[in-house]
């Protein structure tokens, strides 16, 4: 398994920590990770790196605002369910763009789960 910590600009610019995780077997598919409120995707990595051990490509990000996505200071830092959303869409653009044929899974927690109906992809 090879991991690769990178960065994918959401729609609107704003620039997302994730972590990708590919795996050195044949792949079977990718699995995108969406986080629940406020937990960081450090707390996904096991879990991501299993399942790319067993074949999956994987993919956890932090929302802005949260974790390695958040800017130096809070303050006056514009966050809201919606620009989750965006994030996960923005997320899902990338996994489309990278793997195009790979059949695709979301493994959702908590708000993760609950905002997928709002991505646009």
């Amino acid at each position: 398994m090879i991991t690769k910590k990178i960065n994918i600009t959401a729609r609107d610019g704003y620039p997302l920590a994730a972590a990708w995780r590919q795996p050195s077997t044949d792949m079977k598919g990718v699995i995108q990770f969406h986080g629940g409120t406020g937990i960081p995707q450090q707390v996904y990595g096991n879990l991501a790196a299993f399942l790319s051990e067993q074949g999956y490509a994987t993919v956890t990000f932090d929302y802005r605002g949260i974790g390695e996505s958040k800017p130096e200071t809070l303050r006056g830092f514009q966050a809201s369910l919606y620009y989750w959303s965006v994030d996960m869409t923005s997320v899902f653009d990338w996994v489309i763009s990278t793997y195009p044929n790979a059949k695709k899974t979301i493994i959702g927690h908590s708000m993760g789960g609950q905002l997928i109906g709002l991505m646009e992809n």
